[in-house]
């Protein structure tokens, strides 16, 4: 189980080693797969997230602000 949103889940995105997931207040957070403790939190947008994908190692995410932000994922978090 992987808990640490305090402002509501928006999405969810799962990779083959790690999962993501948007709030409300437009924060990105990142997990290891096989662990529970993050590892990143980013204020990746100005209102909330309300879409995101993943694919290999990218993550897209869409917020309610009209933007779109891409961020590649290595083994410890963003690069």
């Amino acid at each position: 189980m992987f808990i640490s949103h305090g402002n509501g889940v928006r999405c969810v995105g799962v990779g083959s080693k790690f999962v993501c997931c948007g709030d409300r207040q437009g924060n990105l957070r990142l997990w290891r797969s096989k662990s529970t403790h993050e590892l990143i939190k980013i204020k990746a947008h100005k209102e909330e997230i309300l879409s995101m994908d993943v694919k290999g190692c990218l993550v897209a995410t869409a917020s309610r602000d009209g933007s779109v932000n891409l961020y590649l994922i290595d083994q410890v978090g963003l690069l």
